[in-house]
């Protein structure tokens, strides 16, 4: 039953809402892992799960860089493009280095939540427009 729902949450879904479930779901990976992170847990278990929710993100992140558009997009899609690409290194860095960076990922969480806004944003303009 809740597959059904996301695949018709999905389909239904308009270009800008599939934007903004992709940041939802960069965040919800990066709280996960930021949450392990502030328990300092040693467990295999956790830091297992706190890896998973890192690449998640990561991968996440790397699909809203391929949605650019920089011809179309302008000044805008080059500077998400530096974002997305900076956001993907500091990951990247915390993953190789097996860190716990609480303060880069609760950057990267409070970039994305902005970034997520704005679309927010955008889609009632939208709305309002159509």
């Amino acid at each position: 039953m809740k597959y059904e729902n996301l695949e018709k949450a999905i389909l239904g879904a308009t270009p800008i809402r599939h934007v903004r479930m992709l940041y939802e779901g960069a965040i919800d990976s990066l709280e996960r892992a930021l949450e392990i992170m502030k328990n300092h847990s040693e467990d295999t278990e956790d830091l297992q799960r706190k890896l998973e929710n890192l690449e998640k993100a990561m991968d996440i992140i790397a699909a809203l860089e391929l949605t650019l558009n920089e011809r179309d997009g302008g000044d805008i899609a080059k500077q998400l493009h530096q974002i997305y690409v900076a956001i993907g290194n500091d990951l990247g860095d915390i993953i190789i280095k097996n860190r716990n960076d609480v303060v880069t990922v609760e950057k990267a969480i409070k970039v994305l939540k902005e970034l997520k806004e704005a679309w927010e944003e955008v889609e009632r303009e939208v709305v309002k427009g159509g």
